[in-house]
């Protein structure tokens, strides 16, 4: 299934609500925000939510963004684009759009992600705070939809809708969303709140979710510290907090699954897993509580057996069978899987008869999914 106007991508909703580029300014000068020193957040009238949006690199991008959001059916929103980085090349493309008084353009030095995400925080005006990424998008109705979860749900501090996914290479959707794609069946994902257990056990927030105000201040934002799960990290101390956390199950973001990102790229895997396990590890800590403690050991037995995995993987291809077979002993000391078993014994027993057959495995893995992903296609339609 190809990207289409869900997404805000192709001209019917471009006709339905004009780019910012093509938008005509009426008398006197142009109502720009584009600001190094903004006014404080209480200068102007709240809205319900506020998008934070940190933009480094992206200016190819920004623009789909930036028309997903005004394509929403719900108009009480705002957008905060920080610049983050001084490029002039995003301020060109993000300033026509600041036409609209609800899109803003702050710009500073590049201070990270979590740095641009607090960054816009900081002059939010809304009641709910949605970090979203610069080359990500949100459904027409999701200020809609997770406004009536709100509204819904009065005593929740955060929300986190699913969303689907498609791959900037051929612009295709996914068959499978981000929960999905975490590994989590949706029906299994829980309706009430939370557990510190829950979010060790199912890693399948959407980072574009909704917190709310007072939750978001009470926790100081993105902490740096853990700058490639940033997002996990406030869910988890969101959780430790005692604030209520809940699940959306409505598909209303579209990931840009992007084979740079931290968490797909090959160089960066193995960092990401080890902030997840120090966040988990802090998390469970300040928790105490035996139950939290056991879903700690679960998880980081998880992550060490995939890193493991991994690891004997790629020394098995790169012709280091030694480095595989002490890899796969650590994935089958950390979780003892048919898997596990099958590799040390391959690369043990005969690695150059399985390093022969390997091609011929992937082809197939392959060629199965790409039907199991073709049957889940027509059975979502």
């Amino acid at each position: 299934m190809e990207l289409t106007s869900r997404c805000g991508q192709r001209s019917s909703t471009r006709a339905a609500v004009p780019s910012a580029r093509s938008a005509t300014v009426g008398p006197g000068p142009a109502a720009t925000t584009d600001e190094r020193a903004p006014r404080p957040a209480e200068d102007a009238p709240s809205v319900m939510f506020s998008f934070l949006i940190p933009a480094y690199r992206t200016e190819h991008l920004i623009a789909e963004t930036l028309d997903s959001l005004l394509a929403q059916t719900r108009d009480d929103w705002e957008a905060v684009v920080v610049d983050n980085g001084n490029s002039e090349e995003m301020a060109a493309v993000v300033r026509p759009y600041t036409a609209d008084p609800r899109v803003r353009l702050v710009r500073q030095q590049n201070k990270g992600y979590a740095g641009g995400v607090n960054a816009a925080a900081d002059v939010a005006r809304g009641r709910w705070f949605v970090p979203l990424c610069s080359d990500d998008l949100v459904l027409p109705d999701f200020c809609e939809r997770m406004a009536a979860a709100a509204d819904a749900n009065p005593a929740v501090h955060a929300l986190s809708p699913d969303a689907q996914v498609f791959d900037e290479t051929d612009r295709q959707v996914r068959a499978l969303t981000f929960v999905e794609l975490s590994g989590v069946l949706r029906r299994s994902v829980p309706r009430g709140d939370l557990t510190l257990a829950d979010l060790m056990n199912q890693q399948f927030l959407y980072y574009g979710s909704a917190f709310r105000r007072d939750a978001w201040q009470a926790l100081g934002g993105h902490h740096s510290d853990t700058p490639r799960v940033e997002d996990l990290d406030l869910w988890l101390r969101l959780v430790v907090g005692g604030w209520s956390v809940r699940a959306v199950p409505d598909v209303l973001g579209c990931w840009r699954l992007r084979a740079d990102s931290m968490s797909h790229a090959a160089d960066g895997v193995d960092e990401f897993e080890a902030e997840a396990e120090r966040a988990f590890t802090r998390a469970a800590t300040a928790s105490g509580r035996p139950e939290d403690l056991a879903a700690l050991d679960v998880a980081v037995r998880r992550l060490r057996y995939r890193s493991a995995i991994r690891r004997a993987r790629l020394s098995f291809l790169a012709g280091d069978d030694r480095t595989a077979r002490k890899a796969a002993r650590a994935a089958l000391q950390a979780h003892a899987t048919p898997r596990a078993l099958t590799i040390l014994a391959g690369v043990s027993v005969a690695p150059g008869a399985l390093r022969r057959v390997w091609p011929l495995k992937q082809k197939a893995t392959v060629r199965i999914g790409r039907v199991l992903a073709r049957i889940r296609g027509r059975r979502a339609v």
